[in-house]
């Protein structure tokens, strides 16, 4: 083993640092002053197993960071799916790319039946509201887009469009209320700079 900048290298792939954690006992062997899971005679499949399952645990506590996958076409059915359908999922991480389809599903609640529910009252808005609020926690856990920056985009029009939809609700509570006062003029400016 060697020592550098603070943490120790090892030559077997299979080490795991004390900071995540021992793995299962009577699996251990000390290698080099570190715990190894498996002993180095162990067959390639069970090696493999515990690999994936401890490179999926370190993914999910925020320790090891995977780059998204884009989709390559890899496959003659993998190309013939992207030279057909392709816009409709390549801007999208492999792994969801389901998610045009949810998003076209919320476009249409908003648009399609929102409108029809309760038109020109407070219940309306508050509908909307919900189905944005929604689908802004559903994107921000899946954060599906394969390019980073469209993340950040979605993100920033979901946050404004459950901003505007806000707005929308005080000023029709206030209407109702037959309060027609002009004090929210700076809030008027605020929210037609976030939608610019």
């Amino acid at each position: 083993s060697t020592k550098g900048r603070g943490r120790t290298e090892s030559s077997s792939a299979l080490t795991v640092s004390s900071k995540f954690g021992r793995p299962e006992s009577g699996l251990e062997e000390e290698v080099d002053g570190n715990s190894c899971p498996l002993p180095v005679d162990a067959p390639r499949e069970k090696k493999m197993k515990w690999l994936l399952a401890e490179g999926h645990r370190l993914v999910f506590s925020g320790v090891l960071a995977i780059p998204s996958i884009r989709w390559d076409g890899a496959t003659p059915e993998e190309q013939d799916a992207i030279d057909k359908l392709g816009f409709l999922f390549d801007s999208y991480k492999v792994e969801h790319w389901y998610y045009e389809a949810i998003e076209m599903a919320r476009k249409f609640v908003m648009t399609g039946l929102v409108v029809f529910l309760w038109p020109n009252s407070p219940e309306q808005i508050a509908i909307a509201i919900v189905v944005t609020v929604v689908a802004l926690f559903h994107f921000l856990t899946t954060k599906p887009f394969a390019n980073a920056r469209v993340d950040i985009m979605q993100s920033v029009s979901l946050v404004t469009q459950a901003a505007t939809l806000f707005y929308g609700l005080l000023l029709v509570i206030q209407n109702i209320q037959g309060n027609d006062s002009d004090e929210s003029g700076v809030l008027t400016y605020v929210l037609i700079g976030l939608n610019l």
